[in-house]
């Protein structure tokens, strides 16, 4: 439920207790619309996720591929989430620098690591949401820019 913003957690009450309290101090509740859009998607989950799951790991697959095509670009291979942390260190430049040129330059958002903290200076987060032929366009794009070639 990408954009929703609602999720859920099974861990130990220790844990629960933690997340409740730092979630109570920065959200207060999920819209009403997002609960019962997740009620629904919980109860077909059998049907819904197994496509969901090949059609985001197809994707991420994708993007990680043509990261690894690219120079001064360096990246692990993806292992949970549509979400990919390449390194760009490479460039010269920092997260915020990379992460203004692509956008400028390219066309394409993604987000300077320093959003996650300081120790994501380096690299950038790039999500990969959007079918494969908009993940490929990115990527010409993004390939076309010199700090890449």
């Amino acid at each position: 439920m990408t954009g929703w913003r609602i999720g859920y957690v099974l861990a130990e009450p220790y844990i629960i207790n933690i997340i409740k309290d730092i979630n109570e101090n920065n959200v207060f509740t999920a819209p009403s619309i997002s609960q019962q859009a997740a009620i629904h998607a919980i109860g077909l989950r059998k049907e819904i996720q197994p496509p969901m799951i090949k059609e985001f790991k197809a994707r991420t697959f994708a993007a990680y591929e043509r990261l690894k095509q690219l120079k001064n670009i360096s990246i692990l291979p993806p292992k949970g989430t549509f979400y990919l942390f390449p390194n760009i260190k490479a460039t010269g430049l920092t997260s915020q620098e990379v992460a203004n040129r692509i956008l400028e330059e390219a066309h394409v958002l993604v987000l300077p690591g320093t959003s996650f903290g300081n120790n994501g200076e380096g690299y950038i987060r790039i999500a990969v949401t959007v079918g494969e032929d908009k993940i490929n366009e990115a990527f010409d794009r993004i390939a076309r820019m010199k700090i890449f070639k």
